[in-house]
Formats: C-alpha cells, sequence, structure tokens
C-alpha cells in the first residue's frame, strides 16, 4: 500500500475460506465455471424446489440441477451456461430465493503443497500434528506454500534475504542452489567492478576479513537452513522460503562490525531502488540472531539508528532477543529495545505453544514469537542437527517476510517500486496485525501471538491507497491485474456502502473521507483469483489528525543537566508537554513547549547522577493525547560508579527469591523483583555513608513462595578501586536469616569521598549452605542489585534554608542560610511550566535575578554542591511586581504559600494553605471552560483534598480566590 500522513492502515484478524491448492497460481481459477452449490431447506425436497422455485425463476433451460450431492442433507449442484448468464448477479439472485439456505461456488480441490525433503516429517513448526509438542503448534505454512514458495514477486523482482551471522556453509547442498552471488562483480581480480564500495564481493561479504570467503558458521549456517534452506529438492530439510536468494554477510562481534554488515545489503537494495533493477539486489529482509544482553538504546544510538536507514530503502529486518527470562523493557537488549519502525523482534517459542521460559520478553519491545527450540536444520560440512534458541527464532521471521514478497494477490511488491519504506511497513503490519493469539504471549509481547500463515493470507489485497486532502484515492497494485477490480467503501458504522469499479491500472477510484481521525472499511473483490469471485475481509482505514500519544521515543544524547529526546513529528501542529521527576520523588514537574513541529527536544534542569522519569503527551487544539509510556534515564556525572567495569554476574532464571527493598540509614529504596540482577543507579540520590561514623543497612528479602532462609552479602567499594574486596564488606560472611535483615558498619577514614559502587546479593540457603560470592559464583536462586552511593566526609551539610528577600518588576533577590560563607550553591530558575531552565553557581549568601518579566511567575530551586554531588535543593516559587498582579491593598508574597499537589494527580489533588485561617474559594474548569463538580474533604488545618468528578482526565484548569490574596490559576493533569 502507499501512505501519506495521515492515513494509518490497519488490517484486521481475517481467516479465509479456501480450499487446499487452489490458489497455488495467481491467474488460475479455484472453481468450476458454471457450477453452484446449494443447500435447500429441510421442509422442501429437491423436486418440489426444482418444480416451483427453479423453474418459476428460470426463464431458460441453461439452468438446471445436474446432481443431487445426497438427498439427506439435500443438497444439489446446479449448472447454468457461464457464457451467457452473468454469474455474479445469479449468485446474488439465488441467496433470495426462497428454500435456499446456502450457495456456493463448486470449488477444485487439489493437495496441500508437501515439501519432499527427507527430513521434513521432523519440521513440525510449519505443520505440527502432535507427534513433537500440541497439534496446531506451527505456522500453518503448507498453508502459504499453497500459495508461493517463493523466490520471485508478481512482477519478477528476484527477492533477496540477508543474514548476518559468523558464518556459513555456502557449499551446502540445502544452502548452494539458493545462494546469492553478485553477478555483476569478477571474483579474484581486485577490482570493484560493479562500484558498490566493495572489492570482490561475489558471495557477499566478510567484515572481518574484508573478502567474500566465509568460515563454517556453527551458528550461522543452521540459521541460514531455517530461513532459506531449498526445499523440494529430495534432500535435508526447507526453509520458510524454498527458493530465495540468500545473501550472506559475515559480521558482528562488536559494533563497529556490526554496523558495517547492516551497510552491506543497505549498499545492495540502494542501488537496486536507483538503477530500477538494474544494479544491486532486491534485499527485502535482514537478520540478525545475535545481540548484547543487558544493554539499553542510549548506550548505542548509531546501532539503533540503522535499522531506519534500512527501512528507508525498503529493508525489514528480524532480530532475536536475549536467551534470559527476563523483561528487556526494563533490563536492557539490543538490538530488540531499539525504537525503530522497521525492526520486528522475535521471541523464542516451544513445541507445546508455550513462550520458552529462558526467552526474554517486553510488552514495548518484543513483537511477536516464532518457533525456534528444538528445531532440526543444517549443520556445517553438508550436515543436520538440532538447534534452539532465540537465534532459531528470528530467522523464521525473516524468512516469512521473503517468502510473503512472493505471494500473489500482494500489493506490497509493487508497492515497493515507488514506495520501498512503505511497503516495509506495510509488511509488518501485514505479520504482526495476523498473530495467532498465544495466551503465554499475551501482555508481554507487542501483538501477543505468534506468526500465523493462515490468518496472514486471509489478509492480502491487490490494491493500494492514498489519502490526500480528505479524500482516500485506491489503485491496482499488481502487474498483471485481473480486471476489473470491484471496491466497496464505506465510513466505519454505516450501513450503506459506497461502490466503483477499477478497469485498468491506468485508472483511480476516489472516495471523500472528510474526517480526521476516522475509520473508514472497505472490501475489494476481483484483481486475482485469490479473490475472483467473493469479497476480501473488511480492511480498516483510518484518517490522520488524531491526536495520539509521542512514540518513537529515544534517547539522543545525555549530560550531567539535561538530556535529548528523539521524538516522532505529531501528525498535525500542536504543543508539547512533558512531565517529569526524579525516580525517588512524589511529585511532577510539569514543562510545556508552544510550538512542537521537531523531530527532537531538550529537557533542561536536571542533576548528576539523579534516575528521571519521563511522561510525554500532545495539545492538539482544545484535544488532549494520551501519555507516552514512561521513559526512564539516569544522568551523567556518577563518575567512578558507572564508569569502572566492575564484574558481572551471569544471570540465570531467578524468580523465587530476590530483593524487594533496601534501605541505608532508615532511608528506603523499594525496588521489586528485577528478576536476578536489577541496576539502580541514581535512584537512591539521598543515599550518604559519612566515614567513622556507625551506620546501618537494611534488607528486605521479596519471595514467590514461602519465605525461606536466606544468605545475606554487601559490598562497598570505598577504596575506588573497580574491585569488590574482601575487606570492603558491610554484613558478616556467611550470614542467613529469614525476612527483614539489618546491619551495622563504619566506613574507615581512608574511605576515598565520592559516588562508588555497592552490591547488595541475596541468595537461596537451604540444601546450598555456600554463601554468595561478588563474582564467578553461579546464583540459580536469589538476586543481586548494583546502586551507586556516596561517601562522605561529613562537612557537606545542605543549605538550611532559602528565603524569598524582595521583588521588583523585573527584579528578584534571595538569601541563603549556608554552614558556611564560602560553601558553592547551585541555582535553576524558569518561568513556571516553561520548557528550558537557566542555571548558574555562586558562593555568595545572596542571589539576585535580572531581567525577568514583569507580572510572571517563576519557579527557582537552590542547592549545595560538594566536590561532584549536588544536594536536593529547595524549591521556590515567586511571582514578580507590575500591574495587575498585585492590587496596591495587598502585601507582596501575601499568597505565596498556596501549593497544589502532586501535578499530574489520581483520584484527587491536595491544596496547602498553609499560614491561612481560610481555605480559598476553588473553581475547576475542563479546556473548555465548562464548570466541574468535585469534593473536599479537610484534612488538617492548612490541607484540603478535591476531588474532581469521575469521568475526566487531561488537562484542567483550577482557579483559587483566597480571602486575602488575588485570583490564581493553575493547570493540574488527571491521570487516566
Amino acid at each position: 500500500m502507499m501512505f501519506k500522513n495521515p492515513l494509518t492502515f490497519l488490517f484486521l484478524f481475517s481467516i479465509p475460506l479456501f480450499y487446499p491448492g487452489s490458489w497455488a497460481s495467481g491467474q488460475k481459477l479455484d472453481y468450476r465455471l458454471g457450477e453452484f452449490l446449494l443447500k435447500l431447506d429441510p421442509a422442501i425436497s429437491v423436486q418440489d424446489f426444482e418444480k416451483h422455485t427453479l423453474n418459476g425463476r428460470s426463464r431458460s433451460s441453461a439452468i438446471h440441477i445436474d446432481d443431487v450431492i445426497h438427498k439427506d442433507w439435500n443438497i444439489v449442484r446446479l449448472k447454468f451456461d457461464h457464457t451467457t448468464i452473468n454469474e455474479y448477479r445469479l449468485f446474488s439472485e439465488i441467496r433470495n430465493w426462497p428454500g435456499v439456505l446456502m450457495v456456493q461456488r463448486n470449488h477444485l480441490i487439489e493437495y496441500r503443497r508437501k515439501p519432499n525433503d527427507s527430513y521434513y516429517d521432523r519440521q513440525w513448526w510449519h505443520f505440527n500434528d502432535g507427534t513433537y509438542g500440541v497439534p496446531g503448534a506451527d505456522f500453518k505454512t503448507e498453508l502459504a506454500w499453497d500459495l508461493s514458495t517463493g523466490g520471485l514477486t508478481e512482477n519478477g523482482d528476484t527477492i533477496v534475504l540477508c543474514i548476518i551471522d559468523d558464518g556459513l556453509d555456502i557449499q551446502h547442498y540445502d544452502i548452494r542452489p539458493n545462494h546469492w552471488k553478485n553477478h555483476a562483480e569478477i571474483p579474484n581480480n581486485g577490482v570493484d567492478d560493479d562500484s558498490n564500495g566493495y572489492i570482490d564481493d561475489y558471495n557477499g561479504w566478510n567484515t572481518f576479513q574484508k573478502n567474500d570467503q566465509f568460515a563454517l558458521g556453527r551458528h550461522g549456517t543452521p540459521v541460514c537452513g531455517l530461513a532459506a534452506a531449498r526445499g523440494n529438492n529430495n534432500l535435508g530439510v526447507c526453509g520458510m522460503s524454498w527458493n530465495v536468494k540468500l545473501m550472506f554477510v559475515s559480521g558482528g562481534g562488536d559494533e563497529a562490525m556490526a554496523l558495517q554488515a547492516y551497510a552491506y545489503p543497505w549498499q545492495a537494495r540502494k542501488m537496486y531502488n536507483l538503477s530500477g533493477g538494474k544494479q544491486g539486489a532486491f534485499v527485502v529482509a535482514t537478520n540478525s540472531s545475535w545481540g548484547a544482553d543487558y544493554r539499553k538504546p542510549e548506550e548505542a544510538p548509531l546501532w539503533c539508528a540503522v535499522y531506519d536507514s534500512l527501512g528507508a530503502v525498503g529493508i525489514l529486518n528480524a532480530a532475536s532477543t536475549t536467551n534470559l527470562d527476563l523483561n528487556v523493557d526494563m533490563a536492557g537488549d539490543l538490538p530488540t529495545t531499539c525504537e525503530s519502525d522497521w525492526l520486528i523482534t522475535v521471541t523464542n517459542m516451544e513445541s507445546n505453544d508455550q513462550k520458552d521460559i529462558t526467552s526474554g520478553y517486553g510488552p514495548k519491545s518484543i513483537d511477536i514469537g516464532a518457533f525456534g527450540e528444538n528445531v532440526f536444520t543444517i549443520a556445517p560440512s553438508n550436515g543436520l542437527d538440532f538447534f534452539k534458541g532465540t537465534s532459531a527464532a528470528a530467522p523464521q521471521i525473516s524468512g516469512a517476510i521473503a517468502l510473503l514478497y512472493s505471494m500473489p494477490c500482494n500489493a506490497v511488491a509493487e508497492l515497493a517500486k515507488t514506495d520501498p519504506a512503505g511497503a516495509a511497513l506495510m509488511m509488518k503490519q501485514l505479520i504482526l496485525n495476523n498473530v495467532r493469539p498465544i495466551p503465554s504471549l499475551q501482555g508481554i509481547t507487542v501483538s501477543g501471538g505468534v506468526l500465523d500463515f493462515e490468518r496472514i493470507t486471509g489478509a492480502l489485497i491487490p490494491v493500494s491507497s492514498i489519502y490526500e486532502n480528505g479524500e482516500i484515492h485506491f489503485k491496482g497494485a499488481l502487474s498483471p491485474m485481473q480486471y476489473p477490480v470491484f471496491i466497496e467503501f464505506r465510513k466505519s458504522g454505516e450501513n450503506q456502502w459506497l461502490d466503483g469499479v477499477l478497469n485498468s491500472d491506468l485508472e483511480e477510484l476516489t472516495f471523500e473521507a472528510k474526517e480526521d481521525c476516522t475509520d473508514y472499511e472497505f472490501r475489494v473483490k476481483g484483481g486475482c483469483s485469490l479473490l475472483g469471485n467473493e469479497f476480501s475481509k473488511i480492511q480498516i482505514l483510518k484518517t490522520g489528525g488524531c491526536c495520539l500519544a509521542p512514540d518513537r521515543i529515544s534517547l539522543a544524547s545525555m549530560a550531567t543537566d539535561h538530556l535529548i529526546l528523539n521524538i516522532s513529528k505529531p501528525d498535525r501542529p500542536t504543543k508539547l508537554a512533558y512531565l517529569i521527576k526524579s525516580s525517588n520523588a512524589q511529585s511532577w514537574d510539569t514543562s510545556f513547549l508552544p510550538a512542537f513541529q521537531e523531530s527532537q527536544i531538550r529537557i533542561s534542569g536536571l542533576l548528576p547522577c539523579r534516575s528521571y522519569q519521563v511522561l510525554l503527551y500532545y495539545f492538539c487544539d482544545d484535544e488532549l493525547s494520551d501519555f507516552s509510556d514512561t521513559l526512564e534515564f539516569t544522568t551523567q556525572g556518577c563518575e567512578w560508579c558507572t564508569d569502572a567495569s566492575y564484574c558481572q554476574r551471569g544471570r540465570p532464571q531467578s524468580s523465587f527469591e530476590w530483593i524487594e527493598a533496601v534501605a541505608i540509614n532508615q532511608q528506603w529504596f523499594a525496588s521489586g523483583n528485577d528478576l536476578g540482577y536489577g541496576i539502580h543507579f541514581g535512584k537512591t540520590a539521598d543515599w550518604k555513608i559519612q566515614k567513622n561514623i556507625s551506620q546501618e543497612i537494611s534488607i528486605q528479602p521479596g519471595f514467590a513462595l514461602d519465605t525461606n532462609p536466606t544468605h545475606f552479602a554487601c559490598w562497598l567499594d570505598w577504596n575506588a578501586n573497580g574491585i569488590f574486596e574482601t575487606q570492603e564488606t558491610l554484613i558478616p560472611d556467611g550470614t542467613i536469616g529469614t525476612g527483614l535483615q539489618s546491619f551495622t558498619f563504619t566506613m574507615p577514614q581512608t574511605a576515598i569521598v565520592g559516588m562508588s559502587r555497592m552490591r547488595v546479593m541475596v541468595k537461596y540457603a537451604v540444601n546450598n549452605n555456600e554463601p554468595p560470592q561478588v563474582c564467578g559464583q553461579g546464583l540459580e536462586f536469589g538476586e543481586y542489585e548494583d546502586y551507586c552511593v556516596y561517601l562522605d566526609d561529613g562537612l557537606c551539610a545542605d543549605i538550611e534554608d532559602v528565603y524569598l528577600a524582595g521583588k521588583t518588576n523585573t527584579t528578584a533577590w534571595f538569601g541563603m542560610i549556608k554552614s558556611s560563607v564560602d560553601d558553592l550553591v547551585y541555582y535553576q530558575y524558569r518561568k513556571q511550566n516553561a520548557a528550558e531552565w537557566i542555571s548558574g553557581t555562586t558562593r555568595a549568601s545572596d542571589l539576585v535575578l535580572m531581567d525577568l518579566d514583569s507580572c510572571t511567575r517563576y519557579q527557582i530551586r537552590i542547592g549545595r554542591i560538594c566536590g561532584s554531588r549536588y544536594n536536593d535543593p529547595i524549591d521556590l516559587n515567586f511571582t514578580t511586581e507590575g500591574f495587575p498582579c498585585q492590587p496596591t491593598s495587598v502585601k507582596p508574597g501575601k499568597s505565596e504559600n498556596i501549593n497544589l499537589f502532586p501535578n499530574p494527580f489520581d483520584e484527587y489533588f491536595t491544596i496547602s494553605f498553609e499560614g491561612k485561617t481560610q481555605m480559598p474559594d476553588l473553581q475547576i474548569f475542563d479546556l473548555s471552560g465548562q464548570s466541574l463538580n468535585f469534593r473536599t474533604v479537610r484534612i488538617g488545618p492548612y490541607h484540603c483534598r478535591i476531588f474532581p468528578e469521575p469521568g475526566l482526565s487531561g488537562m484542567l484548569w483550577i482557579r483559587l480566590l483566597p480571602k486575602d490574596g488575588n485570583p490564581q490559576s493553575y493547570r493540574m493533569i488527571r491521570m487516566k
């Protein structure tokens, strides 16, 4: 399909009614001309129907009953002269004949296309009869092979799949016929004959050796076999696509090699697009069955960006997730947490239709499941063997992409000529919107299901659509087409269809669709034998202009005091707002960007080595979008704690015992179950450990089942050498306990002031008395967590107080009470809810802000700097002077002690009016100005909770009318 913003195309789940083999040829009829099958009402005999109904309505002997299929079933075969009678009109008429319950065409039946490969009976994931696992735990691939076995698009383009891995046995009998060769290159002549930037790349490319020779590939060879082993050759096994051309690139190992490997298929497809198919290769997909555990997109922006580059030229990319049972949204994994529309991420399924217990998941990052556990495929040196893991799941998807490009009645291949990126996106939608739902994948993957060819082939249609200026334009997208193509169109929810006909590939059919963000429906008949006689399943077109939540958000860069986010541009001009808070804070700060049409935003006013949570949303005129997913980032400035290469622990699945919460001197942080390993840098900014003073650490273990005796251990690298040493333990060796445990310790005078790493561990102790070791020990049951803590010399007290000393129209000055006149302080200020903070430092005991706007509300934060540590600030709000902000009868600052929190709020918010004798009068409005009802509950002498009427969410205006001050208005966000 062709798309221009703001149209979004959605495929419905659809299950086609068809018979085996009837779609194998793109132009072949799948029914007998001139024949219908009729099921009659049991109360009517065949003779009565023929006498009273058929003869009464048929004015010609050219329509007659030819045979009774079975008298008890009351099914008959009706014959007619298809050369003189319009079959479509007759079919519609018969539906309305009295006594006819059902009518259908007499479809032809062929045996399913099944490969003759020697060991196909072991490849249960294509068709599972229950010999392996449970019946039906498969892709239903034979239904797809009835339509096509791959190799060419309907336009005659040679489909190429690129697999990037360690090596490949290119002489394997099941690979050699499908191995792609660069025939534009003369091998071994030392010249770049095709000017693609690679010399002698006849067999593909090896990024390590800079040639086209490959190792046998103990990993890459079985991966390639699953996607692209030659099918139906009486040998070995068959791949997902029997005849696809397999481009192989040897790459990976590190990020630089990965980028170089991806550059090769990108260059080939780019040349193909620019030359109209005369150069390069029609690469439709890549496969990477490799990655980096626990890594996050902000650590590898170049790696993540490459998938958008590949998508721009029309390449869809399949990638396997980690072989660890963890939520990669939280723990991290590359590349499967990269934010790219042109990436399909895959987890592993077993033959019992369950997710493999050692495979990663993530409701935001992992798209789909594919069968890859104990699969039988090729091996090096003409071998065959079993293979398993997410590495085996990803090539099932990349092979499926290549196979689907060859399907008949498929608009993708034609669209790939004019809009390669759109065609790749359409293919991704086709796969993910037509999965078979699987309970074990619900809520932990994007699609909630596994690849399913039965549903996918039912969603194929032969037309493309473009939405422009309130109109949807349809055009035939297959070559050759079977015209005419009938299209019916309507707004969702309406009963009446609008219809039209495409009679040639030069025509375009146009329907009005003037309503923004509205679902429209269409269905198609004709264009190919697949839809030769009956309309397709209803497809949904959503017009643009929706006020959707911000998406495709990723970290572009991070500093100590700000971060820059990549974000997708909205459909229509809008404003952007974001909510931000440090992870240990209770309330959110709100910032507004007045005119957002960019692809990046800058968030300032941050502190070093702090973990922040961010939510974004759009204002679209008077409409408010939903919130984005919560993003969590840790600013730079943790220094040695994060920079040093501390030893890592291999984390097997661990979900029975964990660290529920940790406290330093009763300052608690609840981490919950991190499935064996948790990283919590920047989340405990209030943890300071002072030297030469007794300190306390408390650990609360968590248990999935019964409470058990548990080992406790903790190390703190107080000498900052990057090693957890024996003398750095905070808990006595061999400590075992049940439930909450607390321990005292004292940091020596020689401890180095600054940030350093602390590791906390719990470990199951029953039948396993070996205490936990900081490195080099398996952790079958239990958990360890890493924190950054600040080692303090006791000389860095917080600022005691900050107060507004005075203000004018354009100036405000503040006094500070410090422990020493030489203490260095930082300050940040901005207009209320503005996007950008202004920052600075001073050693003075007072602070003057100048060049302020009059009659304007500001926020300011002031805190102490101790070496590299930024202590928590004191926050103040103030309003500059200026008419008509302060009536002359009211003293400056009289109504400054009113505060509303939290913002955003859920069920209620709180008004604090400390120092005042009366609660101010209150009004609540929605964005249209409509007054809203609310309930007030007093919770103290100067605090009230406000409960707005239920069912409302988004932006609200709160207007306060103090008895002794000027009116004030606040913008509040109510969460859903």
